[in-house]
């Protein structure tokens, strides 16, 4: 409904009476600003003509925020892989569970990865995918870890298949940069770009600045940042907020300090800084998309 409505929705979660209103029943400090709504991501990819129809497909797995929030980024993924020669599906699945593991509902949570699961495999088998992607790091190791380690009705060799599939898209561009259908031209940019990797891929090292430099950003530079200090819901309740901006603070202070344009790579970091020090964090995905030569 948000979405339908926007940006009439997004107006009034964010300015005025609702905002206050939502903020004091969701228990959100004052000083935070609510996520809006965008135009429908699967609505947009649902009008656009037939891209790469006989090569190989990749799933766009469906989180909240590029679906309904910031489809914008959904947008430039989906650009940037079928430049890279596949046709992206978004299957019609459900909620990959991180925000109720998060709050600890893990019987919940159980349930709901089953139930996407079994719609995730439908769709990889009808179509032969070869990945599942995610924008959102969280999501993708969420189906990376969680969706094996929680105990639920979809037998392990089955859900360790979809696992095994799943990455960011970052991720999956970078490990399988010699084996891609199409291998697209980028634009050269002289920008710096100061990387903040979320912390579900601080595991992987240098791989969003690894993107970056493949995808036209030769001088995008990882910095050794730590937690953001938002941590999905924790940094929205008034109760952790001044917490989450300290963090923040002493988190983020090389990339702040840096006049450079600025990449994150998870909703809830570019969120972070953006109230706290009023930067916008880009996507690596969108990013790419800039640089990407459509000619």
């Amino acid at each position: 409904m948000g979405s339908l409505l926007h940006p009439v929705s997004t107006f009034l979660v964010q300015r005025g009476p609702t905002a206050w209103l939502l903020k004091k029943l969701l228990g959100v400090d004052c000083d935070r600003t609510l996520p809006g709504f965008g135009r429908s991501l699967g609505a947009w990819h649902a009008r656009r003509s037939a891209v790469n129809e006989a090569s190989p497909v990749v799933l766009l797995y469906p989180d909240c925020f590029t679906m309904w929030s910031e489809p914008e980024i959904g947008r430039d993924a989906i650009l940037v892989l079928e430049a890279f020669g596949y046709r992206v599906v978004i299957p019609d699945v459900g909620c990959c569970g991180r925000t109720l593991i998060s709050a600890g509902m893990l019987d919940k949570a159980a349930q709901v990865i089953a139930a996407s699961a079994s719609s995730l495999e439908s769709t990889i088998d009808r179509h032969q995918a070869v990945a599942v992607i995610a924008v959102e790091p969280s999501c993708a190791t969420s189906i990376q870890q969680e969706w094996m380690e929680l105990k639920t009705s979809m037998p392990v060799n089955r859900m360790a298949a979809i696992a095994s599939s799943a990455d960011t898209v970052e991720g999956f561009i970078v490990s399988n940069w010699d084996a891609h259908p199409t291998m697209p031209s980028f634009h050269q940019r002289s920008d710096p770009i100061a990387i903040h990797q979320h912390c579900h891929q601080k595991h992987r090292e240098n791989l969003t600045e690894a993107f970056l430099h493949r995808c036209g950003w030769p001088h995008a530079v990882l910095h050794d940042t730590g937690c953001c200090g938002m941590a999905g819901a924790f940094g929205y309740e008034a109760r952790h907020a001044e917490l989450s901006r300290t963090i923040a603070r002493q988190s983020l202070a090389s990339v702040l300090d840096q006049t450079s344009g600025i990449s994150a790579g998870g909703t809830s970091c570019r969120h972070q800084l953006a109230d706290v020090s009023s930067r916008s964090g880009m996507h690596p995905v969108s990013l790419a998309r800039q640089a990407l030569s459509l000619e």
